[in-house]
Order: C-alpha cells, then structure tokens, then sequence
C-alpha cells in the first residue's frame, strides 16, 4: 500500500487508520509488517511501527435479508376473491418464509453470514418459480436486500414449462366462479385452483391471456 500526499512537516501521532471487513466469526489480529516514510527530499523518516491489534469478531453482517417476489397479474383488478400477494413461498436454503400483501419477506430466523453461498427461490401455485444462487459481499450493511423478482404466471399443472397442457385446464375451468383464493386465507393455509392464475376467484380471459403470453416458458431468472 502506498501512501501519498502534501508534504507534511513536525507532525506527530496517528498518520494512517486502516479498515477492515468481517468475512466470519473468530478473532483476528492485525500488524505493519514493515513501512517506510520519507520527507519531501526522499530522505527517511524515523517512525515507530503500531502494536499487534487483535479483535473479536462476535457477529457478522448481514443478520437479515429483505426481497419481493410479485406475481405477473396479481392482484387482479377488480378481485373480488380479495387474494393479494400474500403466501407466495420463499426458500432459503430450505427454509420457508411467506410474502406479506406487497409481496415483501424478511429473513430473520437464519444465522446468515457473509461469502456463503445460498440459493432462493420463490413459487406460487399456477406460477414458474424465480430462483437464483448468491453469496452475501464483505462489507455488506444489514439488511442485505436480494432484490426484486416476478413470477411468470400459467404452470398450472406444475411441470416447470407453460404449454398447451396448461391451456387445455384453463379452458376446461373456464368460467368457473366462486373458487376459494388462497392468498385470501390469514394463514396462507388455503389451497387455491392454480388455474385461476391472478387468485381473483374466478377462471376466465384475464388467465388464458397471462398463460398464453408465456406461451413455451420454462423458467423465471430471479434478477
């Protein structure tokens, strides 16, 4: 590392403070090994090297994690099955967590560290699911937000592609009123028609129109 600047003359005390980024838990101790100064001529300065510092590391950054995950249509407008974007299912690592009406989630439950690789994924009955494998950067300030993701509406039989296999449901609902709405239930324990698509109740145009326009999809990148 090189320092340098204007000439500084009869100065004495702290002439550098150095920062560093936890990457885990542990203790750490850190040195100059070897520094040189000189003067404006280029003649040496004598100088006094720091002390070893050592530190604990007791937790490291970020401790939550924050994203979205929308849903291509949803809500509906108007709805009158009154579903939002509620209980879309987010996973980390494994661990499940639920949407609220934004369709915002918090991870807050998992002991997250910095440089570890984690893999989310976000799916919703009736939707392509959004995944994507990350690390959390050095340096990061809590909450580490994973960002923004929507999921393409139409696997309604849930095989992972949108095809004329998942036309043929859709249109064999068709018209079908009256369906319970899963985002609609205060536990997102209810399970809805994946062929209403955009959770409004109801199987008409408004989801033949979202599964056609995805027509040969299979996957949904999460950005």
């Amino acid at each position: 590392m090189v320092l340098a600047g204007t000439p500084q003359v009869t100065k004495s005390g702290m002439l550098a403070r150095l920062y560093f980024d936890a990457a885990a838990k542990g203790d750490a101790c850190f040195s100059v090994v070897q520094s040189a100064l000189v003067d404006a001529d280029g003649f040496q300065v004598v100088h006094t090297l720091p002390v070893e510092q050592c530190v604990t590391v007791s937790q490291p950054l970020p401790l939550t994690m924050i994203g979205t995950a929308l849903r291509q249509g949803a809500p509906a407008n108007p709805n009158p099955g009154a579903g939002a974007l509620t209980c879309t299912l987010v996973t980390v690592n494994g661990t499940a967590f639920k949407t609220d009406a934004a369709g915002s989630f918090l991870v807050d439950s998992m002991a997250l560290e910095v440089g570890v690789p984690y893999t989310i994924r976000a799916a919703y009955p009736g939707y392509l699911s959004s995944e994507k494998t990350f690390t959390i950067p050095v340096g990061t300030v809590a909450p580490f937000n994973v960002g923004i993701t929507t999921l393409h509406g139409g696997d309604v039989n849930g095989d992972a592609t949108i095809n004329i296999l998942d036309i043929g449901v859709i249109t064999g609902k068709f018209g079908d009123t009256g369906l319970v709405v899963g985002s609609a239930s205060a536990d997102c324990s209810t399970l809805d028609d994946p062929a209403d698509i955009n959770d409004d109740g109801q199987i008409n145009i408004s989801d033949l129109a979202i599964a056609a326009g995805n027509w040969a999809a299979s996957a949904t990148a999460w950005p």
